[in-house]
Order: C-alpha cells, then sequence, then structure tokens
C-alpha cells in the first residue's frame, strides 16, 4: 500500500461532490466492493435508512449481481436521494478524500485493501468485527458483529457526532505504517540479504 500516495493526493471536494450530485455540506459516507451478499450492502444500506442522519449520503461503489436487488431496497425504504449505487470506479482514490467516513460491513475478508486505502486517506473506518478488519482496527471502537444493523446504525450516528474519531484515526495510521510500500520492500529487502549471505 502506497500510503503516501493516497495521504497526499489533493482533490477539489466541492466539484468532485458536485459532479457526484451529492451536496457539498452533506456527510457522506463511502464503502466499497463488489455488490454481493458476503459484502453485506443490504445491512449497510438498511442500518444506514434506520439511521435518519439530517443530510447524510450514503456512496456504495462496486458493481455485481446484487445491483438490483440493492436498488429495489433503496427505493423501499424511501432513501434514493441519499443512498447511491455508484458502479464500479477508477477514481476510488478521489472519493475517499471527498467522503467523510468510511464504512467496510464484509462479512468475511482476507487482508482488506479497500479499507486498508480509506485509512491512508485518513477517514474514519467502521468495520464488521470479521478476520482482516480486526488485524487492520484491532481495539477499535468501532467495529460491530457482521449482522448486527443496530450497532452499525449506532456507530454510524457516533462518527458524524465526532465521538473518538480523533484518536481513532490518529491510531489508523499509525497501524497502517506496518504496510507501507517503503516498509514492506525493507523488510524484503532484508530477507533477501540475509538469505544470500549478505
Amino acid at each position: 500500500m502506497d500510503v503516501k500516495k493516497i495521504s497526499s493526493m489533493q482533490v477539489d471536494r466541492a466539484t468532485k461532490r458536485k459532479e457526484l450530485g451529492i451536496p457539498e455540506d452533506a456527510f457522506a459516507f463511502l464503502t466499497v466492493g463488489e455488490l454481493i451478499p458476503r459484502k453485506g450492502h443490504e445491512l449497510l444500506i438498511r442500518a444506514f435508512a434506520k439511521s435518519n442522519i439530517s443530510g447524510a449520503q450514503l456512496l456504495i461503489c462496486g458493481s455485481g449481481r446484487e445491483k438490483e436487488h440493492l436498488t429495489a431496497l433503496i427505493k423501499e425504504l424511501g432513501i434514493s436521494d441519499r443512498a447511491h449505487l455508484l458502479g464500479f470506479r477508477n477514481d476510488i482514490y478521489e472519493l475517499l478524500k471527498c467522503a467523510d467516513a468510511f464504512v467496510f460491513p464484509s462479512k468475511q475478508e482476507g487482508l482488506p485493501v479497500a479499507l486498508m486505502e480509506a485509512m491512508a486517506a485518513g477517514l474514519p473506518c467502521i468495520a464488521s468485527r470479521i478476520r482482516g478488519n480486526v488485524d487492520l482496527l484491532p481495539d477499535s471502537r468501532y467495529l460491530f458483529e457482521s449482522s448486527d444493523e443496530t450497532t452499525l446504525c449506532q456507530l454510524m450516528c457516533d462518527v458524524v457526532d465526532g465521538v473518538q474519531v480523533g484518536q481513532e484515526c490518529t491510531r489508523n495510521k499509525k497501524i497502517l505504517e506496518q504496510y507501507d510500500v517503503r516498509n514492506v520492500s525493507k523488510q524484503i529487502e532484508k530477507i533477501y540479504t540475509e538469505l544470500l549471505g549478505g
């Protein structure tokens, strides 16, 4: 992960939001992942609708077989003006820079790149308490069980209210240092040097 590249990226937030059709002053939640059941998008959409955070927007990036189902769910819940399926995107880093929080409700992961990218962008991250996520966010107050819609809803409200957000972001940045491409390259070089006898 090139942490420096992501963290230093500059984006015109107002212009990007205008392109997306969302208000400049709205609190925007972002998630990235294929539209399949394992990624937990339905739970996120339901929790977002239940939170009823004034003016908040939900941006979902990804394509997949659940698109029609999730589109219908958004319409059924009456949040079509606030929840947006953006499809496959090539501008994730820019979207991270114009979002206010990242939500990752997956039911199963390895070591999730999308979550690492959000951490590198400096966003507060809400994530399911599963393997991979807990490795990146140990002891975070923003973890929830992958089937717990109520807790996810509350955490979304908490992050809007700024509950320990600064502390979380600072700690996330520190944790992510070990995955930065520069540190990983040094470790690989050290291993090869030792194996090749200097």
